[in-house]
């Protein structure tokens, strides 16, 4: 079970993730930058100000921090079993 190949696709998956959360911390800031601002009476802020999109189930750093983990140890299971190989 422990390939290159398998290694190779968990560090992809580890990017994906990676490229998620950071695009779900930029997003907000990209909707507020893309909202036009509008105010109301009586209030001291623009009403865009107020606007805030839902990242909410969205994998975070504790998703990516599992990844590289599994990745990390996966690696090293894949030098583990190359070293067993050789040695027979």
């Amino acid at each position: 079970p422990f390939t290159f190949e398998t290694a190779r696709r968990l560090r992809l998956l580890g990017l994906l993730v990676a490229g998620l959360v950071l695009w779900s911390e930029l997003l907000p800031l990209l909707v507020r930058a893309l909202i036009p601002t509008f105010y109301a009476p009586g209030v001291a802020e623009p009403l865009s100000h107020y606007v805030q999109l839902n990242t909410e189930g969205l994998p975070g750093g504790m998703a990516l921090w599992a990844v590289v983990i599994i990745t990390l140890v996966y690696s090293r299971g894949v030098e583990l079993s190359r070293e067993a190989e050789l040695v027979i």
